[in-house]
């Protein structure tokens, strides 16, 4: 992954092109991964994802071409903040509120983990509009 000022960039290769998307094939790599002993550390990752972009007018792709996708930084941050912060602010002040309230640890936790639910619920029923706003782009 590179980082310039505005945008997120990933290499990627291409999969599968369809009639209003085109499917990219990205290797997601922790930090860690450039390290010379990365072969007998367990915290080196590499993680495949496939992500949809929508075709640009004018450009023609061809599957197996490498390509750079990017997002925009702001984007970018939104979607870390749905994905891992919202969903640790809801099960922690949960767990604070419920525990506040009188209930027992274990009662606690498991509505904290409802509540939890219940957020990926409603994120799962917005799924549309919010990819709309998280989109890729290839350059």
């Amino acid at each position: 992954m590179l980082q310039t000022e505005d945008n997120i960039t990933h290499p990627g290769i291409i999969q599968q092109i369809g009639e209003k998307t085109i499917s990219v094939l990205i290797v997601s790599k922790s930090a860690c991964n450039s390290c010379d002993a990365k072969k007998s550390c367990v915290a080196s990752e590499m993680e495949e994802k496939i992500i949809e972009v929508p075709k640009t007018v004018g450009k023609e792709f061809k599957i197996g071409e490498q390509v750079t996708v990017s997002m925009n930084q702001k984007t970018g941050n939104w979607a870390v903040a749905i994905g891992y912060l919202f969903p640790f602010i809801v099960l922690i002040s949960s767990l604070i509120l419920f525990m506040k309230a009188g209930m027992n640890e274990g009662l606690a936790g498991l509505s904290g983990l409802a509540l939890l639910g219940l957020y990926y619920i409603i994120l799962y029923l917005f799924n549309k509009s919010i990819s709309k706003k998280f989109q890729f782009f290839i350059h």
